[in-house]
């Protein structure tokens, strides 16, 4: 079902629908874009300089049951409120300004830089004391066809492998 509404445009009042995109289809097309994994891992390690990191460790592991990669930093984390909100395709306009040690500009690198080396993206933030962690499943969106972030809760965090052996010590 689409949003209807009216604008006025040039003093004149239209109809309009708003129509989002299909979440599946445009998750899956933009993994195409074309990232090597060492941009795809620069892109992300921006977002720690953004958030004044004075360590970053990037770890990794093909051998597990679960491969993954991490990018675990000290900076100042993500606002439990705005976890959700770093984790939406296009979350700020280029139009925007931005901050002076702010790198990014369409809200879409960490998304699509970490999907398009994997099919699972997850981001677990620590920010005044408060853990909070949103996660994008690809396959999850593919089965249900709608832009379901998953939200977890501390336990689900702590069945994370990183999570008791790095991330303790992370934002």
């Amino acid at each position: 079902m689409f949003a209807i509404g009216l604008l006025i445009i040039g003093g004149y009042i239209v109809n309009y629908i708003e129509i989002p995109p299909h979440a599946p289809a445009l998750m899956e097309s933009t993994r195409a874009i074309g990232y090597s994994l060492e941009a795809a891992v620069a892109d992300i390690i921006d977002n720690s300089i953004a958030a004044n990191a004075s360590e970053i460790d990037v770890c990794f592991s093909p051998y597990e049951l679960s491969p993954y990669v991490s990018i675990l930093d000290n900076g100042h984390g993500i606002d439990p409120d705005r976890i959700d909100e770093a984790m939406r395709y296009g979350s700020q306009s280029s139009l925007d300004v931005c901050g002076e040690n702010d790198l990014g500009r369409f809200g879409l690198g960490l998304k699509i830089a970490s999907l398009s080396q994997c099919r699972c993206l997850t981001v677990i933030s620590k920010s005044r004391g408060i853990l909070s962690a949103s996660r994008w499943d690809l396959d999850e969106v593919n089965r249900i066809g709608k832009w379901a972030l998953i939200q977890l809760d501390k336990e689900d965090i702590e069945q994370i492998p990183q999570y008791k052996t790095e991330l303790d010590k992370s934002t």
